[in-house]
């Protein structure tokens, strides 16, 4: 396979390209941090000016941010027939961004969490979960699968507007 050929490790590493290389991945984790915070603080400013809850431009504006680079490994793996990497991606950054993030979050700093808002999101999460599982159990998803599901996202999103603009979330 190609990435066999590609993925060989070099034996003899040498200490400049080591640097290098920290200086790359350290100058990577700072632009990300600072571009998190730009997020944080534009779709603060936004759901301000439009008279929204952050909270509803979190769940659509800064989610799809979140959840593009997913895309983009899943799309690119399936495309290159290694369907596995791409699954694996998914279920890998949901797991890890439910348990771990939110786990380091909250020790850095308590989350005051409105239960009211998270029921909503949390019911449709359990209900997409089962859905997926149902679809997949053939170990292998369709265009009507994706029809559905995509059409699932829809309706849930509406539900959330609905709630955020009509019941006072605002």
């Amino acid at each position: 396979r190609r990435e066999r050929k590609l993925g060989k490790l070099k034996k003899n590493v040498k200490l400049k390209s080591l640097w290098k290389d920290a200086f790359i991945f350290n100058g990577s984790m700072l632009a990300l941090l600072i571009s998190g915070n730009i997020l944080v603080w534009s779709a603060t400013n936004i759901a301000g000016i439009i008279g929204i809850s952050a909270y509803f431009v979190a769940l659509t504006v800064i989610a799809i941010s979140g959840a593009t680079p997913d895309f983009a490994v899943s799309v690119k793996s399936a495309l290159n027939g290694h369907q596995d990497i791409g699954v694996g991606d998914l279920i890998g950054s949901v797991v890890l961004e439910l348990l771990f993030f939110f786990g380091l979050v909250g020790l850095i700093h308590p989350l005051d969490v409105n239960v009211g808002q998270v029921l909503n999101v949390m019911i449709f999460l359990v209900t997409m979960l089962t859905l997926v599982l149902f679809l997949i159990h053939k170990k292998w998803m369709t265009r009507i699968h994706g029809i559905i599901l995509l059409a699932d996202c829809k309706n849930e999103n509406g539900a959330i507007a609905h709630e955020v603009f009509h019941e006072g979330h605002v």
